[in-house]
């Protein structure tokens, strides 16, 4: 369609209608791709600076998959991430994570800020 600058994806988006979409934003022809929890994980593209989040999580794989798409390097790329459900909030910035061993146990737990995000209930 001439004119269109964005895009949806769905888990029923066909294959092929997929990747043409996808194709066409990575050559710059959408400068929008909204997904509905298809791109989180597995979707490769460095030059990608933006992502906004508009659920939240408590999964913090699923976050740092996420967040990840946007934070990975690429000359001259600063990486903006848009929350609107409070996930960072809640797990804190994706380098603030730490996997620690605390005293007096066995178990690896994954901490932001010194907090525990794994390994613990919610």
């Amino acid at each position: 369609m001439k004119g269109v600058k964005a895009d949806i994806v769905t888990g029923t988006t066909p294959k092929r209608e997929r990747e043409d979409i996808l194709a066409k934003f990575k050559i710059g022809l959408l400068k929008v791709v909204v997904n509905v929890g298809t791109l989180t994980t597995g979707f490769d593209y460095p030059e990608l600076d933006t992502i906004i989040l508009g659920r939240p999580t408590k999964s913090l794989a699923l976050y740092y998959q996420m967040v990840g798409r946007a934070i990975r390097p690429y000359k001259g790329k600063d990486a903006w991430i848009v929350d609107l459900g409070g996930s960072y909030k809640f797990f804190g910035r994706v380098d603030e994570l730490k996997i620690e061993c605390p005293p007096g146990t066995s178990r690896w737990v994954v901490t932001s800020r010194g907090r525990p995000l794994t390994n613990v209930n919610f």
